[in-house]
């Protein structure tokens, strides 16, 4: 399947969806019927988002159907469509339209992380987590996830190590009250000591990722460190990409990144085929 496309073209419309019908099945489904998919990526919605598409489903009612998998003959997953169900559910709808897909645990959660990535953008840290159940739960590494999410392999496994901060900087970062940038800045720190002081002076101080980078790069300049060079960082590049996760390189040390017992036994058997 290719995920690229969006979702456009996995989810018809209501006006299109008869030319579908020799793919799938587009009916209306009661919402007591549909159970939430346990993959669901997104925590977090939006009051105002959800008032909005409330207000569109009682002029419009729903434009584009849910997507759901069927348990049983009076049960359905939902695969795509969380939003969408849960303003039908407050705005009183009895019933759904949906696409009846038969789809593999796996297309369960691509798909309802596609959605969710294009519909309305989780937060950087529920998207880290999102990425984290494709590589603990369905084995794959990161240069397989992010390709099948339509990403560079960087970004994703950039993206990934947000979950490597305190807890309390993450949920800074979901809140908004940190950006991306602040955080990714707080991750070049050497430990969690450091990273939470320079986190208390972005609150208390205000401090702009610009004057954060500036302050951690008069730290780093006071330290005795050595300083990384170009060919260093590019022998992280081409390691990362040849065993599909993180790599640094430290003097006389290299550290190979894993986020579950499933990577590293794919890591050894990459390392031990290739002679790396």
């Amino acid at each position: 399947m290719a995920l690229g496309r969006g979702l456009g073209s996995l989810i018809p419309s209501k006006q299109t969806s008869a030319n579908a019908a020799s793919h799938a099945s587009v009916r209306d489904i009661p919402v007591g019927q549909i159970v939430p998919n346990p993959h669901q990526p997104r925590q977090h919605f939006s009051h105002v988002e959800l008032e909005n598409l409330i207000q569109s489903i009682r002029t419009h009612g729903i434009l584009q159907p849910l997507l759901v998998s069927q348990l049983d003959p009076d049960h359905f997953e939902l695969i795509a469509g969380e939003r969408r169900l849960r303003a039908a559910k407050i705005a009183g709808l009895p019933t759904v339209p949906a696409l009846i897909r038969d789809a593999a645990e796996l297309e369960k959660v691509e798909l309802a992380l596609i959605e969710n990535i294009q519909r309305s953008d989780l937060n950087p840290v529920e998207k880290a987590e999102g990425y984290r159940k494709l590589l603990q739960e369905f084995g794959l590494n990161h240069e397989e996830a992010a390709k099948k999410l339509g990403i560079p392999r960087p970004s994703f496994s950039n993206t990934l190590r947000l979950l490597e901060l305190p807890g309390d900087i993450q949920k800074a970062l979901a809140d908004s009250r940190i950006t991306e940038g602040h955080a990714k800045v707080l991750l070049g720190l050497p430990n969690v000591m450091e990273q939470k002081k320079y986190f208390h002076l972005i609150q208390t101080d205000q401090l702009s990722v610009h004057r954060l980078t500036q302050a951690v790069s008069g730290k780093t300049k006071q330290s005795h460190h050595p300083v990384r060079t170009t060919q260093a960082s590019a022998y992280e590049e081409d390691l990362s990409l040849a065993l599909g996760t993180k790599v640094t390189i430290d003097p006389k040390q290299i550290h190979i990144h894993y986020f579950s017992p499933e990577e590293l036994s794919e890591l050894v058997k990459k390392i031990k085929t290739r002679n790396l």
